[in-house]
């Protein structure tokens, strides 16, 4: 299998603490997750309903008070690398890379009145997986369906990159039945895109994603694409091209900004190299969808800035913010990350906190959730894989945190 926004965390952070560096802006831990049976190492985003957060850890559902910060693991899921949750009439439902039919992964639910959790589907059901398999990317609900994408599985079997399992698919699920049908299956005719790792975006009944790999650029196994899906048609938006300045490999997905998308992509960029066999230090990026036209909006790469952005930012009053995996502060290898944004009126680009600012990066390092960050009444909130009062390896078990930005 390639490399993955999972994988990623392993090769960025390793928390070797200098002293503290200021921060322009106040962060607060709200929860350290301690491992064992109260979960570790968050990489899918929160979302909130009626003052309550709820997100997912490695193996576990769980939700956090925010009137007392207390919390409460809600389910266990038979798998691993959860994705954050979308609600859907009080139901919440993710998905888990690992688990299910040999391993493959599932999209389970957990109904919030009745306080059950089910395994509403096995990936890899069908013979060669073409129903599709080890989705990373959460899932949407349109109109009484769930859709989603897997990086794996589809009717091409082999994707010519070492997967033998096809190139991806985007699924649709009917949560009520537990019917799942392949929407679309990405080929090894790069030109379409392959190895699609987000969560989809619907807009007016057409879905918009991104894939790592594949289009016309001529990066090893293509730069990465942005997609359109309306019926069963595909169209290709935009690919990365292999210069990298216009970004390359989108691993996170996309929002919707008065009818124009805006997304992150983990390479490519003005800037060096911050990833041993990619160049560049990753982007933010705008596409026009009528037009297909892309514009960088800012290019990380000199460290400070934030390197590695690997999640959909969320847009709060004219601005953009997000997180990035490494850069920032100097505490971990490579950085610990960053809380950043960017005025979409100027262009120009602030990092509103560095983490593994505090002693033993107790108040976390390298946020990777995808959304990057929820905006509740102007307060922010978020994840973080690592760092934290939990001792996980030595690198901390991770966080949910806030941070109030400027205005």
């Amino acid at each position: 299998m390639k490399w993955t926004a999972t994988a990623r965390v392993v090769c960025v952070l390793g928390c070797v603490v200098h002293g503290p560096v200021a921060n322009a802006q106040t962060e607060r831990v709200l929860y350290s997750f301690a491992g064992g049976t109260d979960g570790a190492n968050p990489h899918g985003g929160v979302i909130e309903l009626n003052g309550t957060l709820y997100g997912t850890t490695w193996g576990s559902v769980y939700s956090l008070d925010l009137a007392n910060n207390t919390e409460t693991v809600l389910y266990n899921q038979p798998g691993g690398t959860s994705s954050g949750l979308t609600d859907v009439e009080g139901t919440l439902y993710g998905t888990t890379e690992t688990g299910g039919n040999g391993d493959y992964g599932t999209v389970f639910s957990y109904n919030l009145a009745a306080a059950t959790g089910t395994i509403v589907y096995r990936f890899c059901s069908k013979k060669l997986c073409k129903d599709g398999a080890q989705p990373i990317g959460g899932v949407i609900g349109v109109r009484g369906m769930l859709y989603g994408t897997t990086p794996m599985g589809g009717k091409y079997e082999d994707c010519g990159v070492g997967n033998k399992l096809g190139c991806g698919t985007v699924f649709a699920l009917d949560p009520a039945t537990g019917v799942e049908r392949t929407r679309l299956s990405f080929s090894n005719n790069a030109t379409y895109g392959e190895i699609p790792l987000s969560t989809l975006l619907d807009v007016k009944g057409t879905l918009y994603g991104t894939t790592e790999y594949g289009g016309s650029g001529s990066c090893d196994n293509g730069c990465g694409t942005v997609f359109s899906l309306k019926g069963n048609k595909e169209t290709v938006l935009y690919s990365f091209q292999n210069n990298g300045t216009d970004g390359s490999y989108p691993v996170a997905g996309l929002i919707n900004v008065k009818g124009i998308l805006y997304g992150t992509t983990g390479g490519g960029g003005s800037y060096g190299i911050c990833d041993s066999r990619k160049p560049g230090c990753g982007t933010v990026f705008s596409i026009d969808p009528a037009t297909g036209a892309e514009t960088v909006i800012h290019a990380f790469g000199n460290g400070t800035d934030g390197t590695l952005p690997l999640a959909a930012p969320v847009y709060v009053k004219g601005k953009l913010y997000g997180t990035t995996l490494g850069g920032g502060n100097t505490g971990c290898t490579g950085g610990c990350g960053t809380v950043f944004s960017i005025d979409l009126a100027t262009g120009s680009e602030t990092v509103e906190y560095a983490f593994c600012s505090l002693q033993n990066c107790v108040d976390g390092s390298g946020p990777i959730s995808s959304p990057a960050l929820i905006d509740v009444d102007g307060v922010l909130y978020g994840t973080t894989g690592n760092g934290g009062a939990g001792s996980c390896n030595g690198m901390g078990c991770g966080t949910v945190f806030a941070i109030t930005p400027r205005r």
